[in-house]
């Protein structure tokens, strides 16, 4: 088993380095224009400011994380493979906050206004500048919706106005409803893996409050609305029948791992979707 060392090795970094939601949330940009059938813009400037933007918080709320909290709080593996390497997380959180500031200043001025709000709303999920030196991320309900909303915006509606073509409003907030409930029916069971570190920061989480089981119930409500909500955008969007069936079969997909979220379940299962690696 020693030859898969290296292979082990690059997944970490790859999933306990925020690389792979960095790349998921510019596939997720990618994704929105290839099922409008549109060209992808390879080089367009939003695509280094979505994975280094993306890159760079989160590493940032690594290193936030860690300093707000008792170092017995954080005892699993993702947090054994973090937290000896947090001057290099620093690094990599300035170095990937600069090129996205790079990526940014390319952008057109009508771009630039719309990435405001949620450049705030992700301040206000890392930060601890709310009363009690709370961050977003730390009150149950908004953490959650804060990112299915951010990523809607990122992932959906900002590319969905890229090019010449614009989509009318009706058809611009299907598109937004059905990526905010695929990213909110991903994001909740992360609440479930994160319980017995949750429990021990003091937070009061989902599934602390309400139970594993009705919080998975509640992720797959929301992959459930987002595929009824593919079933809609057939008619208001140029989804094409192969367009929505793709889309069908990843929802069902996730819908899968949902049901797999339990909270002794090994971490690999949330970031790789396998019990071991």
């Amino acid at each position: 088993m020693k030859g898969l060392a290296p292979f082990r090795r690059t997944l970490e970094w790859v999933v306990f380095g925020n690389i792979w939601l960095a790349a998921g949330a510019l596939l997720l940009s990618l994704q929105t224009l290839a099922a409008l059938g549109r060209d992808l813009f390879w080089l367009h400037p939003y695509w280094g400011f979505v994975f280094f933007g993306s890159w760079s918080l989160y590493a940032f709320h690594n290193v936030v994380t860690l300093r707000l909290g008792d170092e017995n709080a954080f005892l699993s593996a993702r947090w054994a493979f973090i937290r000896p390497r947090q001057p290099l997380w620093k690094g990599i959180a300035a170095a990937s906050f600069f090129l996205s500031a790079g990526f940014y200043l390319l952008l057109p001025g009508a771009f630039q206004l719309q990435l405001i709000w949620p450049g705030m709303l992700s301040l206000l999920y890392l930060a601890p500048v709310l009363p009690g030196r709370k961050r977003l991320r730390d009150i149950p309900w908004a953490k959650s919706l804060t990112i299915a909303l951010v990523w809607a915006w990122l992932t959906g509606v900002i590319p969905a106005g890229i090019g010449k073509e614009s989509l009318p409003l009706p058809s611009l907030i299907s598109l937004a409803a059905e990526r905010f409930f695929f990213v909110l029916g991903l994001t909740l069971p992360f609440d479930i893996r994160d319980r017995d570190q949750d429990l021990r920061l003091g937070l009061k989480t989902l599934p602390i409050q309400i139970g594993d089981r009705a919080t998975r119930s509640l992720a797959l409500i929301a992959i459930g609305l987002s595929a009824a909500l593919v079933l809609w955008n057939r008619h208001l969007l140029p989804y094409s029948y192969g367009t929505a069936t793709a889309l069908w079969i990843a929802l069902a997909g996730s819908g899968l791992l949902i049901g797999q979220a339990h909270g002794r379940r090994p971490e690999w299962v949330y970031s790789w979707g396998s019990t071991e690696c």
